[in-house]
């Protein structure tokens, strides 16, 4: 055991790019390390990256000014460290931000990375993200728990993530952004177990519901005419909205193929096609977007629609598969569930995305 221990030690000195002392290295992931220039402050200009991976959970404390000395930090994630003590400085370099169990309930003042990317701090205690969020400009991606509020979303957006944040009820901006009057584009959002933000997405639409189920049916259509490139939702209940044109269910099967029939002169530039699949029980805290294609989440049900001008047809058959195929099988076609067809004489192309 000795002998490995000095054999690793001598692999990770012996190159000559390597120095001896922690902080003065580019990158830190050796737990031993980490925490020597968390804790005695050693760090220096030279860090640009910290991953936090300890053998076992364990707490650590963060004196105040822990980065001071690493202005050119360029990522920081932290897996499993328990950090206690209130860090009221980060570099300005930051770029991206992983941090589980973030343990204070608000983001400094002077959080004013205006070059960070990603802000991902799932299961921490934050409920107020302060003034300095408002100076993320370049945020494309964000993750929180517990939030009670997002004051405002910043422009660059892409992807948010704010599951089972049950407190949560309001997102200043989402609403002007669903009903057209500003033009971000997010990509994806997950607002599963968010029901009082449901709820309050649901009033400020003027729509009357009585239960999950209809929530998320008011707000599809919103989310559908709001955004002009592709993004993925999840919504809390159970259930594909009635108002999906094709829908099928899956009774055992995990594989589904659907097929568009289109006219030769069919207009896809200003068409949308929407997916919805329910699942069977909540999906892991760990996977915020189950992949259709390999997920062994049980899937519920499935709808697809065509959001489209009223002048064109269509045909969309949507089938079981045991099988992923590159083409419709006539074995598919005969346990196909066909329940859209608005011209039966169609003379059309077909177009079969499988998943």
């Amino acid at each position: 055991m000795l002998e490995k221990s000095q054999r690793r030690d001598g692999q990770r000195y012996n190159s000559p790019r390597v120095t001896r002392e922690p902080g003065k290295r580019s990158r830190l992931w050796f737990h031993e390390d980490v925490v020597e220039v968390l804790t005695e402050n050693t760090g220096t200009s030279q860090v640009e990256g910290i991953m936090v991976k300890l053998p076992a959970t364990d707490e650590i404390f963060l004196s105040r000014k822990c980065f001071k000395k690493m202005k050119n930090l360029k990522f920081f994630i932290n897996i499993n460290a328990r950090f206690c003590g209130k860090v009221d400085y980060y570099p300005e370099q930051l770029r991206f931000l992983y941090w589980r169990e973030y343990p204070l309930h608000s983001l400094p003042s002077n959080f004013n990375l205006k070059k960070l990317v990603q802000l991902n701090m799932p299961f921490s205690s934050i409920s107020n993200l302060g003034e300095g969020f408002k100076c993320l400009h370049n945020l494309k991606s964000m993750n929180f728990t517990n939030l009670v509020e997002i004051p405002q979303l910043p422009p660059h957006t892409k992807f948010l993530d704010v599951r089972d944040c049950v407190s949560l009820e309001r997102i200043s901006n989402l609403s002007k952004i669903l009903e057209g009057e500003e033009s971000q584009m997010i990509e994806a959002m997950d607002l599963s177990n968010c029901r009082r933000l449901i709820e309050e997405l649901v009033k400020e639409a003027n729509v009357i519901v009585n239960d999950d189920y209809q929530a998320a049916e008011a707000l599809f259509p919103l989310f559908l005419t709001s955004q002009q490139s592709k993004f993925t939702i999840r919504f809390p209940g159970s259930e594909v909205p009635k108002w999906f044109s094709c829908q099928m269910d899956f009774k055992g099967s995990q594989l589904f193929e659907f097929c568009i029939e289109i006219l030769e002169n069919f207009k896809w530039e200003n068409t949308g096609l929407a997916l919805c699949v329910a699942v069977d029980q909540k999906l892991q805290n760990n996977s915020p977007f189950a992949l259709l294609s390999y997920s062994k989440t049980p899937l519920k049900s499935c709808g697809v629609h065509l959001v489209m001008s009223p002048n064109e047809n269509v045909c969309m058959k949507l089938s079981r598969a045991d099988t992923l195929t590159t083409e419709v099988s006539n074995h598919h076609y005969k346990n196909f569930c066909e329940n859209y067809r608005p011209d039966r004489g169609l003379t059309a192309k077909r177009y079969v995305p499988m998943f």
